[in-house]
């Protein structure tokens, strides 16, 4: 027998019909179809007793009339093809408890051998069973099969914000559950009654599409096919329920029933050692090197994607990166002669002239990071050198960003990986890094010293959790810490912390530590004794700081300031502070996290003194990016409490941490999608002259939606 479960609320005009197309389906095959009514307000209710009434209903078929009743054809009576007959059963509920609520009840009730799940939208047809059915019970060769709309069957165009939603949930789910399904949100579930039995479904939203997979998945054992089907959608005017709501919940389930040890994942009760009947929990396991790098590629990908696709383009600082890039391609040193006119249409902004030529007054690092993509720019168009003379190319220079930040995404991803040993954690982490902070509305909305800056601490960082099982990776860390000081000399901090960390624990590397930071530092003194005549740009001078710092008001405003602090937009990291504590349990890495930890502060000290402490023209805390590797890292350590915690209270707080995640990647999807938020640091003033107005929470500048506020 086929168990049809069909959760209904509010399906009055679709629900005879959808019962009709059900008792056609699948003929010769008896069906049971159970029908459970979430507290409908349109008739539904009604309805289905006065057709069905409260116990189980039997017949030989059912059809819909024109007017929408359904008429029960009597055991004995039924068209050929028909013999076998349907049973119906109905439950109410007496509140509106959501969908997997429904689909819970109806899940108790059913007692067929093949179960499926189907909507009373019609926006499925149950004709596409026959192969779902064939594989489960007559060929016997799967336990589950899902329906796909993305497999080339005819399906009706709506609404691209749903179909990328829906894909990035499955690449997601896929990526956290080892699994190559297409169609994750799909309504299409079909599977035996020992699946059934295994499953333990607690979701009452739309949460239970995730669930159910989840369990699936995760025991293991199941044969999981996938096949085609046609999907004919409905709009929200057509009576469509779900929203983007649903599509943010979704990527939280994936993480939840992915990090809970127990919770929502079927088990059997172990054998009686003394411990009772509660299950094991068995820590995350690498996964494979293959999937891995699978979802390394996918989720550089889909950084890019984001990153370049984000409409914001700050290019004022870094306006000439991609000059000096191409004068150093071109054989030129970084002078910027070529490009007087452009140079005079900007009125020589932030141009020096050390050696008699023009040339930028920021550091060379990023320019020299910048140029092999400036390179492979100038080969895909030739004409991209003659254009640089008379223009600012801000779109390729925030692409070349986003492919930066993209790639330190993808370190990051690798750093967490090594750390923790699981695929869910560092991918958690990794979003968290990428949208939750200044890496997404700052770092890559321009070739700002920030993005390359980072990607040269988290490329530090993987050598040094790599350097526990291969010690020798020690020595080439000192390669990207060099190469980030000619980047931005903030840089100091974690050269000084780090190199501190590999004398006094990895002693007998420290002398090619040094060797390797030669390298790159002969290079660029001898290059600035040549512009210079001096070891150190004048960038590198204290010209950051000045007596009118004040220390207090500069490090307090990096932090809490309501448009300029580090925890107001990216409450998230607050986590950090916690996760600091519970990384410094582990006393075999309790030197190198105390590193990270004064590198966190040392940096917090170095931009609170400086002059400028709101970063003039930016979005949010501009000088606190440069941090956030370390900050996301301590936070990742609240996903793993200590075996002394309860699994509930590990669930409750990355529950918590999730709702923090999403209002930091609100906040910052503002800094690089809206216009107004740049608009900010000149309107109503200009906050290089009222510093005071970043500390006015009457206009934070992250809720600016508008680039005029509205008077008071």
């Amino acid at each position: 027998m086929l168990s049809v479960i069909v959760p209904v609320y509010n399906e009055r005009r679709t629900l005879a019909p959808l019962l009709a197309q059900v008792s056609r389906a699948l003929p010769g095959v008896s069906k049971e179809i159970v029908i459970v009514d979430d507290c409908s307000t349109d008739g539904t209710r009604e309805w289905l007793r006065a057709t069905f009434g409260e116990q189980p209903c039997s017949a030989s078929a059912l059809e819909a009339d024109p007017s929408g009743e359904i008429r029960l054809t009597p055991p004995g009576q039924a068209p050929t093809g028909h013999e076998p007959g349907v049973i119906v059963r109905t439950a109410y509920h007496e509140r509106n408890s959501g969908k997997g609520a429904a689909l819970q009840s109806g899940l108790a009730l059913a007692t067929g051998d093949v179960l499926v799940i189907q909507d009373a939208d019609l926006e499925y047809d149950p004709g596409d069973w026959a192969e779902m059915y064939d594989l489960i019970a007559v060929r016997k060769v799967a336990d589950v099969v899902y329906g796909s709309r993305f497999y080339g069957r005819p399906h009706r165009s709506l609404y691209f914000h749903h179909y990328l939603g829906n894909r990035l949930i499955s690449v997601l789910f896929n990526a956290l559950y080892n699994q190559t399904l297409s169609d994750i949100e799909v309504c299409y579930k079909m599977f035996t009654r020992e699946v059934k039995e295994s499953l333990r479904i607690t979701c009452n939203d739309f949460g239970f599409e995730v669930q159910i997979s989840a369990q699936i998945s995760l025991a293991r054992h199941w044969r999981i096919y996938e096949v085609g089907i046609r999907y004919f959608g409905r709009t929200y005017a057509e009576g469509k329920k779900i929203n983007w709501r649903d599509g943010l919940k979704a990527l939280w389930y994936l993480l939840r029933y992915r990090f809970e040890r127990n919770g929502g994942i079927a088990y059997a009760p172990r054998a009686n050692t003394g411990g009772g009947d509660r299950p094991a929990s068995p820590l995350p396991r690498m996964p494979p090197r293959s999937t891995a790098v699978a979802v390394t590629l996918g989720l550089f990908a889909v950084l890019l994607a984001v990153f370049a696709a984000s409409p914001m383009k700050t290019s004022t600082d870094s306006r000439w990166t991609l000059h000096t890039a191409m004068s150093l391609a071109s054989g030129h040193g970084g002078a910027l002669d070529a490009y007087l006119p452009i140079l005079a249409q900007q009125e020589f902004y932030a141009i020096e002239y050390p050696d008699g030529l023009p040339r930028s007054r920021y550091p060379i690092g990023t320019s020299l990071l910048a140029t092999p993509a400036v390179m492979a720019v100038w080969w895909i168009h030739p004409y991209f050198a003659g254009d640089l003379r008379t223009h600012l190319p801000v779109r390729t220079e925030q692409f070349i960003a986003s492919i930066l930040g993209a790639l330190a995404g993808a370190v990051f991803f690798w750093v967490m990986l090594s750390q923790f040993q699981s695929l869910p954690i560092a991918l958690a982490s990794t979003l968290i890094f990428a949208f939750c902070t200044p890496i997404w509305s700052t770092a890559t909305r321009a070739l700002w010293q920030h993005g390359p800056l980072v990607l040269m601490l988290v490329i530090a960082m993987l050598l040094l959790v790599r350097a526990r099982r291969r010690p020798e990776l020690i020595q080439y860390v000192s390669l990207p810490l060099a190469m980030a000081y000619l980047v931005r000399p903030t840089a100091i901090v974690p050269i000084a912390v780090i190199s501190a960390y590999v004398l006094i624990c990895h002693r007998e590397w420290f002398v090619r530590y040094v060797r390797w930071a030669m390298v790159i530092a002969i290079p660029w003194v001898v290059y600035n004794f040549a512009v210079y005549k001096s070891p150190f740009p004048p960038y590198y001078a204290h010209e950051a700081f000045s007596q009118t710092t004040q220390f207090a008001v500069g490090l307090t405003g990096n932090l809490f300031s309501p448009s300029r602090g580090l925890f107001v937009f990216s409450p998230v990291l607050l986590f950090a502070l916690s996760g600091f504590a519970l990384a410094l349990r582990d006393p075999a890495q309790r030197p190198l996290h105390l590193a990270y930890g004064a590198i966190v502060a040392g940096h917090s000290v170095i931009v609170g003194a400086a002059s400028m402490w709101w970063a003039g023209h930016s979005f949010g805390p501009r000088f606190m990016t440069d941090v956030v590797p370390f900050l996301v890292y301590f936070t990742a350590f609240n996903f793993r409490l200590p075996e002394a915690f309860r699994s509930r209270a590990q669930a409750a707080l990355s529950t918590v941490i999730v709702v923090f995640a999403l209002v930091s990647a609100l906040i910052h999807a503002q800094g690089a999608l809206r216009p107004a938020t740049w608009s900010w640091n000149v309107v109503p003033n200009n906050i290089d002259q009222n510093v005071a107005r970043a500390w006015d929470w009457t206009d934070p500048q992250f809720a600016r939606t508008a680039a005029y506020p509205k008077a008071p």
